[in-house]
């Protein structure tokens, strides 16, 4: 891992850090999506694709994953 600590680096940043953002690999495929593979969004919110996509495996080096942290 290189940069700042994900835990340790301001949270508050403006313009967020490039690592947000970031396309998907098979590693992140398979920790992040893989349980959500054949829908489009989940129960809890947790995840949605904007092409309205269901996750499968074509997202891989073809789509962007992003973090989305929103609260008051």
């Amino acid at each position: 891992m290189s940069g700042l600590h994900p835990i340790l680096r301001d949270n508050y940043n403006d313009f967020g850090y490039e690592d947000d953002c970031m396309l998907v690999t098979q590693e992140i495929y398979d920790k992040y999506l893989k349980e959500y593979e054949g829908q489009s969004e989940s129960d809890n919110g947790d995840f949605f694709d904007l092409d309205g996509d269901p996750v499968s495996p074509d997202f891989i080096n073809n789509k962007y994953i992003c973090v989305v942290d929103y609260h008051s």
